[in-house]
C-alpha cells in the first residue's frame, strides 16, 4: 500500500479516486435507469423518471463519499506511529471489511435483490454470516502463532 507523506498528498488522492469512482457510479446508474426508463416492460418513463436518476446521481456520489471518508482514514491510521499500529491481518480484516459494506450498501440501499426468492435471501445471509466468520478468524489467527 502506497502511504502519502502529507495530508494534503492523501486528501489530493481522494478526491481523484472519489472523482473516477464517482464518475462511473453516476455513469452506470443513469444507463441503466434511462434502458429502464426507454424498455415499454418496465413502464418506468415518465415525470419522475428525472427525480429518479437525480437520486440516483446523488446517491452514488454519496457512496462515492464514504468510500473516501474510509480511505483517507486509512491513510492516517497507516502513518500513525509504529507502537499504535495494528497487525496485518487485523489490518487486511479491516480492509476487507469495506466488501461488507459495499455488499450491505447494494442490497439495502441499490435493493439489488429485491423481489429475490426465499433461497436467494437465505443465501444472502448466509455470504454475509459466513464472510464475517472469516474476517474474524483471520483477525484472531495472530493470537494462535507459535
Amino acid at each position: 500500500m502506497v502511504v502519502p507523506h502529507s495530508y494534503l498528498v492523501a486528501l489530493l488522492m481522494t478526491i481523484l479516486t472519489m472523482t473516477c469512482w464517482g464518475s462511473w457510479a453516476i455513469a452506470y446508474r443513469v444507463h441503466t435507469m434511462n434502458k429502464a426508463a426507454n424498455d415499454p416492460a418496465t413502464k418506468a418513463g415518465g415525470a419522475g423518471h428525472k427525480a429518479r436518476i437525480k437520486k440516483g446521481i446523488l446517491l452514488s456520489v454519496v457512496g462515492g463519499v464514504v468510500w473516501e471518508i474510509g480511505t483517507l482514514s486509512s491513510f492516517v491510521a497507516a502513518s500513525a506511529p509504529r507502537e499504535l499500529q495494528v497487525g496485518p491481518a487485523i489490518s487486511y480484516a479491516l480492509g476487507q471489511g469495506s466488501t461488507m459494506v459495499g455488499a450491505f450498501w447494494g442490497i439495502v440501499i441499490w435493493k439489488e435483490f429485491a423481489g429475490g426468492s426465499p433461497l436467494v435471501n437465505r443465501m444472502i445471509v448466509l455470504m454475509f454470516a459466513l464472510f464475517l466468520i472469516g474476517l474474524a478468524v483471520v483477525s484472531i489467527a495472530p493470537l494462535y502463532v507459535r
